[in-house]
């Protein structure tokens, strides 16, 4: 159970600077939290850490985060724009499932690992990679034939400049 699990009076937070990982659970079910500050201290989002938080409408993660975990933004239904920050370098397939206003995502080419052993978020229907190396990981998944029809990938660096 995370820390402020099902704190649903919580608002708006900011996380301290000590603060180097959101551990799993951390914020879940934290229904009424719209605005959340993570500081360039953090380097990972462990999984479910904002699940549930459907009033998430935004969110900015820092340079610093290098992993974000399996469900981590799981069913946040208001969540509208995410940035990859260019320094992740492993990405779980599932951590935007649910997110049913987010439809579109840009993957900087820092990402080397997509875990889906969770799945792949069915929501997103435009994908944006920084490199072709980065689309190779979501094509090379292995019910991709199940989701290439309504989803788009596109390579495209200049849209990460």
């Amino acid at each position: 159970m995370g820390a402020f699990n099902k704190c649903t009076k919580l608002t708006s937070i900011v996380i301290p600077d000590s603060i180097t990982t959101i551990n799993p659970s951390t914020f879940a079910a934290c229904t009424n939290l719209t605005s959340i500050s993570i500081p360039n201290s953090v380097v990972k989002i462990g999984g479910y850490a904002f699940y549930e938080c459907k009033n998430l409408s935004s969110i900015t993660i820092p340079d610093s985060v290098t992993s974000i975990d399996y469900w981590a933004f799981k069913n946040c239904s208001k969540l509208t724009s995410i940035t990859i920050p260019k320094n992740v370098t492993e990405l779980s397939g599932s951590a935007f499932d649910g997110c049913y206003r987010l439809t579109t995502l840009f993957l900087p080419k820092s990402i080397k690992t997509i875990d889906y052993k969770y799945g792949f978020s069915f929501t997103i229907d435009t994908i944006y990679c920084e490199t072709q190396e980065v689309a190779d990981l979501i094509t090379g998944y292995e019910h991709f034939d199940s989701v290439k029809s309504y989803l788009d990938i596109i390579v495209d660096a200049s849209m990460f400049s």
